[in-house]
């Protein structure tokens, strides 16, 4: 898809993201809420801020893919998209559901189904593939409910968090190698740059989730 075709409905987006006060840190393809009756098959760092994970899909011969992308900032990655679209082979996607993403595009029917689009810094996408195909679009929306949650039990703690004058900085205490930092600033206009969270005003949670563990909290307020 060319990536001039694909920046035509991006960019209004761009002006005006609706959720520009919602940025992740660290976040692994393989975090995301899995599929039912599925097993993780497969999990791959593409380059250092792009991961993908498989599941092999218990109920056929068919598989899911996820892959995600994290960049600095939600207009970042929605500008990046459009690059990532160039690359696939079909001349033209058309979109997809306005409840998923700030913006998403689909492969048209006759095609292995698949969904791209972006929440928060990230592009993600979703694919069918193997013998059977599988609607992908309940898994996509799983996904993205996910990333914009706000983590209905976390522990206040274990989160510290400081201010300098480059910005907000989050360093959880217990880390490990499939959590991520979730920061949650409504009305603001969030973005990394380098190690430090900047445009937070008002209260912002930062969240550090982690599958299968104890999530931790933290607020402050400028």
């Amino acid at each position: 898809m060319r990536s001039d075709e694909s920046m035509r409905a991006i960019e209004p987006v761009i002006a005006k993201p609706a959720e520009a006060g919602l940025l992740v840190i660290g976040f692994k393809a393989w975090a995301v809420p899995e599929e039912r009756e599925s097993a993780l098959a497969m999990r791959e760092q593409l380059a250092p801020n792009s991961t993908r994970a498989v599941w092999d899909l218990r109920y056929g011969q068919a598989r899911v893919a996820v892959t995600a992308t994290e960049y600095t900032s939600v207009r970042h990655a929605l500008k990046s998209l459009a690059d990532e679209l160039e690359q696939n082979q079909l001349a033209t996607l058309p979109p997809g559901p306005s409840d998923v993403g700030e913006i998403s595009f689909m492969h048209p029917d006759g095609v292995p189904p698949a969904i791209f689009f972006v929440r928060a810094n990230l592009t993600l996408a979703v694919f069918s593939f193997g013998r059977e195909p599988v609607d992908i679009l309940p898994f996509a929306r799983r996904i993205d409910a996910e990333l914009r949650a706000r983590p209905k039990e976390a522990r206040d703690g274990g989160v510290e968090l400081t201010y300098d004058e480059r910005g907000l900085r989050a360093s959880p205490r217990w880390s490990g190698p499939d959590g991520y930092v979730k920061v949650l600033a409504p009305g603001s206009d969030l973005r990394k740059e380098g190690d430090a969270i900047v445009g937070a005003t008002g209260e912002a949670e930062v969240f550090y989730i982690e599958p299968g563990r104890e999530t931790y909290s933290a607020k402050v307020k400028r």
